[in-house]
């Protein structure tokens, strides 16, 4: 692993087995994903890293954090690797999700209605 750079502290990141940290995707009372990385951000805090098939995978659940990475400094946060690859294979190219600039605003402000405090309130318990 490489080391941070001065000024900057690691990155948690739980220990890993053979198959790396794909097997504490199934942990918790649902046995999936969410649930299981819900209890990684509770032990390793609202920034860790796990490895997936050998890559890392950074998990961000810091609000403010999130702000920045997703609006005020998305600028600072391109959106390249393997993951942003992954979506446009699946999701096509032209999608909020590994679009950028202008076309990436125009889609966010389409979205936005969803995501009213109403709308996701009703989604959740």
């Amino acid at each position: 692993m490489t080391p941070p750079p001065p000024g900057t502290r690691p990155i948690a990141e739980p220990p890993a087995g053979l198959l790396g940290h794909l097997p504490l995707l199934t942990k918790g009372k649902q046995k999936c994903a969410y649930d299981s990385l819900r209890l990684l951000r509770q032990a390793y805090g609202d920034v860790f890293q796990i490895r997936i098939l050998g890559k890392p995978w950074i998990c961000v659940s810091d609000m403010e954090m999130i702000q920045k990475i997703l609006s005020s400094e998305r600028e600072a946060f391109p959106k390249r690797g393997d993951a942003v690859d992954e979506m446009a294979v699946i999701f096509g190219d032209q999608g909020i999700l590994v679009t950028e600039g202008e076309q990436w605003l125009r889609q966010r402000k389409m979205c936005m209605p969803a995501f009213r405090h109403e709308q996701l309130v009703a989604m959740v318990e």
